[in-house]
């Protein structure tokens, strides 16, 4: 039986005013990839950068169903010239990744892969959300 994984929620970067300096235009989106798979897999679900004209910031939360997925590794994407720091646990949730450079990047492609392995147990879809970083509590205060 095969499940689907469907990114949603692609958003916005000029939601990210906290977040990106310089602002980004409107028709900035960073999203999650989708994929079809089956029950006890392995997985690579990319997170892309279009339309962007300039962060010198970036940071985002993932979330998923930890009962279907189970995110086993973060793989930076090349060629962009921000480093990325991703958090440490791959349990935490929402899974925090953050770009920082001291220029402005301009780059448009693969950010970074997400690896999960699905579960032996898991059927029809599965969502894999992207958005701002919210801050640890979600009160737009930086954290661990």
């Amino acid at each position: 039986m095969k499940i689907k994984i469907a990114a949603v929620l692609a958003f916005m970067i000029t939601l990210l005013n906290i977040m990106c300096i310089p602002r980004a235009a409107a028709g900035t989106e960073v999203k999650a990839g989708s994929t079809e798979t089956a029950p006890g897999e392995t997985i690579e679900i990319p997170i892309t950068i279009s339309g962007n004209t300039g962060f010198s910031n970036l940071a985002i939360e993932i979330d998923y169903d930890s009962d279907a997925l189970t995110l086993t590794a973060v793989n930076a994407g090349s060629g962009i010239s921000a480093a990325m720091t991703a958090a440490p646990s791959f349990s935490q949730k929402p899974y925090n990744i953050q770009w920082d450079s001291a220029g402005n990047v301009t780059f448009n492609g693969t950010l970074a892969t997400l690896v999960f392995k699905v579960s032996d147990t898991a059927s029809g879809s599965s969502d894999i959300t992207v958005d701002y970083y919210k801050g640890r509590d979600g009160n737009n205060v930086p954290g661990e």
